[in-house]
């Protein structure tokens, strides 16, 4: 059984080879680019009074609001 796999393995191997050829394919036409989606800008939420540094709420607080109370750094 394994022997057919290994040799069906082959023969679709030399097809793909041949239709390579034929259409004039590399393996570079064949590499999948993962592309990322640019996000728009994000508008800050929080603002130090102090130093009138921002933040948007997105990702690590920075060290002037954490572990306070958001609420007294909101943004109007």
């Amino acid at each position: 059984m394994e022997e057919a796999r290994n040799k069906e393995r082959g023969d679709a191997i030399n097809t793909i080879r041949q239709l390579m050829q034929d259409y004039e394919i590399t393996t570079a036409d064949l590499i999948v680019k993962k592309t990322r989606k640019a996000r728009s800008p994000v508008m800050p939420k929080y603002k130090d009074p102090n130093s009138d540094k921002t933040w948007s709420g997105m990702g690590k607080p920075p060290a002037w609001i954490a572990g306070k109370d958001r609420e007294a750094f909101l943004i109007a």
